[in-house]
């Protein structure tokens, strides 16, 4: 009997440390998803966040730099149409007169340029019957000029480079193609008090364009965006929000994140936008799945659920690690991008360096390391300053990335100095390729201070030698190569040679 009793009693701890075990095991299951959801939701969140500031401020840094190219490019072709007509015979009147006329009467020229001709100080034409005076404060690039009796002035219209910029903008924003679903689109602003058709929805490729907009209109959900995103520019100059809003692809109406920020040279609202909802399943299968296996386990004995409890806490750890890593990952690809260049850094080239020497140490097939640095670098940055020197590293990295194959790989590695690590490239086509980057050097025209620069760089050449310990040996000859071909006169090439 007391056995019986004793049995009886062991059954009953047993069933109660089970029922015990398993409650502890879901309220913890319960609070680790809890935790791990609410984790990731901020997590995502702040990288779609990160993800459209990013794009944005991208974007608007690439507007300014069309306008100083429009305006370079202007600078450049009006100098050369004061220089034709200082160049043309003024002693026939009529038909210098008639040139300076028919040349301006041009309809895309009438539209891009005002411009007046002056005989003896006396007005005998201009584009624009009301223009009466021209000042060069009035007009983004203004040109001067004489020529005999004759003095004349011609001025790129400001409305013509911001319509030309505009035209740009608005094909780059509706042939762009984002990552989930994002798009980017431009609220014009015609009145910065708000009320009823205070902006016109200038560019948009999710809804209809040219269509005034009110800060009193409401998302589905009673939001007031357009309001939001005005008082946001105004006292910030840029906001983050949410509101309601039809997907991209479909007429479903979703959760936006938005980040918007104001252009003031244009008075554009300039606004990227990312669904949300995609966290949210992504969030709510990770809770479906706990719940699951909550009741899964309310069904074993206690060791069948521990073994499963370390099961779970492996998977989640798991897969916490596998976010870490991705977002490491993009953390660590934009720090392997240097900054100015928009090309590899140093840190990239050490490392993919050390990787390709490893598995030339396997197999032995050397790549081709090409270093070069730009000639009389020192002397840009001391003439024209640091400003101009940045533009042309600038203009050289892109040149040459543009110019080399998808496969081949460019690298800052410190001031003017960059490596360019061509795989399957035989060594000799090296002179060749390294000849022929050189000549496409020359090509670049850029002014600065409105001087032209000549611009050529200086290469060395050098392939894996078995004997070679690391990567510092490889580099080394490169180096020797460039010395060697800065000692014999810059402007060219060398291969590294015994």
């Amino acid at each position: 009997m007391l056995k019986r009793y004793y049995r009886l009693a062991n059954i009953i701890i047993l069933i109660l440390a089970m029922l015990l075990a398993s409650t502890l095991f879901i309220f913890t299951i319960n609070q680790v998803s809890k935790i791990y959801a609410e984790n990731t939701s901020v997590s995502v969140y702040e990288l779609k966040k990160s993800y459209l500031y990013d794009h944005i401020n991208n974007f608007i840094r690439n507007i300014d730099t069309r306008f100083d190219i429009t305006v370079e490019n202007q600078n450049n072709e009006i100098e050369h149409i004061i220089l034709f007509f200082e160049s043309l015979n003024s002693t026939d009147e009529t038909q210098f007169e008639d040139s300076f006329q028919t040349y301006f009467e041009i309809s895309t020229m009438k539209s891009s340029y005002d411009a007046m001709l002056w005989k003896n100080d006396q007005v005998i034409y201009q584009t624009d019957e009301t223009l009466s005076v021209m000042q060069s404060e009035n007009y983004p690039v203004y040109e001067d000029g004489e020529n005999g009796i004759y003095r004349f002035a011609i001025g790129v219209k400001s409305e013509w480079i911001e319509s030309t910029l505009k035209d740009q903008i608005y094909q780059q924003i509706h042939n762009a193609v984002y990552q989930y679903e994002a798009y980017m689109w431009v609220n014009e602003v015609i009145n910065y008090e708000g009320g009823d058709n205070y902006a016109i929805r200038r560019i948009h490729p999710n809804a209809e364009e040219g269509v005034y907009l009110s800060t009193s209109m409401t998302d589905i959900e009673g939001n007031f965006p357009y309001l939001e995103e005005l008082e946001g520019v105004k006292e910030d100059g840029e906001i983050f929000f949410t509101y309601y809003f039809k997907k991209l692809s479909t007429n479903e109406i979703s959760e936006k994140l938005t980040y918007a920020k104001l252009y003031e040279p244009f008075d554009w609202i300039i606004a990227m936008g990312i669904y949300v909802d995609d966290t949210d399943a992504y969030i709510a299968g990770i809770n479906q799945l706990s719940q699951n296996l909550t009741l899964y386990f309310i069904l074993l004995f206690i060791i069948i659920l521990s073994l499963i409890v370390i099961s779970t806490f492996v998977a989640s750890h798991y897969i916490r690690n596998r976010e870490y890593e991705e977002e490491k990952r993009i953390l660590k690809n934009r720090i392997n991008f240097d900054a100015l260049t928009g090309v590899l850094n140093r840190n990239a080239a050490d490392e993919i360096l050390d990787i390709r020497f490893e598995q030339f140490k396997k197999d032995g097939e050397t790549p081709i390391l090409m270093m070069f640095d730009i000639d009389g670098f020192k002397q840009i940055n001391d003439t024209y300053g640091h400003a101009c020197g940045d533009k042309y590293l600038k203009l050289i990295a892109q040149n040459v990335k543009s110019w080399i194959r998808e496969q081949d790989l460019v690298f800052r590695y410190g001031g003017d100095e960059f490596i360019i690590l061509y795989d399957g490239l035989k060594i000799e086509n090296a002179e060749t390729i390294g000849n022929n980057l050189i000549n496409n050097i020359h090509l670049i025209e850029d002014f600065c201070k409105n001087e032209s620069v000549g611009v050529s760089i200086s290469i060395g050449i050098s392939t894996f030698y078995e004997s070679d310990v690391d990567i510092k040996d490889v580099l080394n000859r490169a180096d020797q190569a460039l010395y060697q071909a800065k000692k014999n006169g810059k402007d060219q090439m060398k291969l590294f040679t015994e």
